[in-house]
């Protein structure tokens, strides 16, 4: 029997990679095959960290790939011609780059159709030469840092804003709800530095002057996307801990288009609902799990944003 690569403490990683899975074919079909026509799929934080396949299909880059690859292939395989799809995948650890490189190496043997570029480097030093390298009509940024910092707002303007040209762009973000509450008991220099990084001068000297809850973090960070990124509409999924009833990270979803919330909201009563089910059978067979009472399906936070918000209460 095949080992599971989720087994243990990564069922959270599952609900996120089961997410990934679950937007990102129907999203590639709907531009591949409309009128845009050509897609780049951008992994700022890409690892490897903690996979457990020689083939790395439990990451995001892995999964990424095989997806995009197969409807790459579908379509041309249709009689039409192949869609033009690039890959580009960024991490900072030099060792980790080091296999997501023999990676890369590998899976452009295995689909030739693709095009797929890494590079080594921070996020936000890359940030421009990632949105040279983006040339197609689409883009979707996907970011997943291994903690909580890294993902500064200037960087996400360079990728994402209507600064001048852009093309079509969603991104996703996974918060680290439970890493932001341990680290607001840090000194509150580093805590400043922080948020003036990842939400801009302004929200950072007004959330000084509030109590910097994680949930107000996390407000204010869907009122920069929203109105310095210009992503119109905004959602959150909650994805909770596989052994305790707490929340571990918040996916944040931005985009300019209502249809892509329409498929964000079919892939969570898709992927998420799939996690719940496994938590409340483990819940039910005794391994290990504290009493669990269901957090409300991430669905209806999605529905409440499908339309705009000039600002976030």
């Amino acid at each position: 029997m095949t080992a599971d690569l989720y087994d243990g403490d990564r069922e959270q990683t599952r609900a996120k990679h089961d997410l990934l899975k679950a937007y990102l074919r129907p999203l590639a079909y709907k531009i591949l095959q409309g009128r845009v026509g050509s897609l780049d799929f951008i992994d700022g934080f890409a690892g490897p960290w903690e996979s457990r396949d020689t083939a790395f299909t439990d990451t995001s880059f892995g999964i990424a790939v095989e997806i995009l690859a197969g409807v790459q292939g579908h379509i041309a395989g249709s009689g039409r011609p192949p869609p033009a799809v690039r890959c580009i995948f960024n991490e900072a650890d030099p060792l980790a780059f080091e296999r997501l490189r023999g990676y890369v190496d590998e899976a452009r043997q295995r689909h030739p159709g693709l095009d797929i570029v890494s590079l080594q480097g921070r996020f936000d030093a890359n940030a421009a030469e990632m949105n040279r390298l983006a040339r197609n009509a689409f883009r979707l940024v996907f970011i997943d840092p291994t903690g909580w910092t890294g993902y500064p707002r200037d960087a996400l303007m360079t990728l994402v804003s209507r600064a001048g040209f852009r093309p079509g762009a969603e991104v996703m973000i996974n918060f680290m709800s439970s890493f932001v509450d341990r680290f607001f008991r840090t000194p509150e220099d580093r805590r400043n530095a922080w948020l003036e990084e990842l939400l801009g001068p302004d929200r950072a000297s007004w959330l000084r002057a509030e109590k910097a809850t994680e949930a107000v973090i996390r407000r204010q960070i869907a009122a920069m996307l929203r109105e310095d990124l210009a992503l119109r509409y905004v959602c959150e999924s909650p994805i909770v801990m596989s052994q305790a009833n707490k929340i571990h990270f918040w996916m944040l979803y931005g985009t300019r288009s209502p249809m892509g919330v329409v498929v964000l909201r079919d892939s969570e009563f898709k992927a998420l609902g799939s996690h719940e089910e496994t938590r409340d059978k483990r819940q039910r067979s005794g391994q290990g799990y504290s009493s669990i009472s269901r957090f409300p399906a991430p669905f209806p936070t999605c529905a409440k944003d499908i339309l705009p918000r000039s600002k976030v209460s």
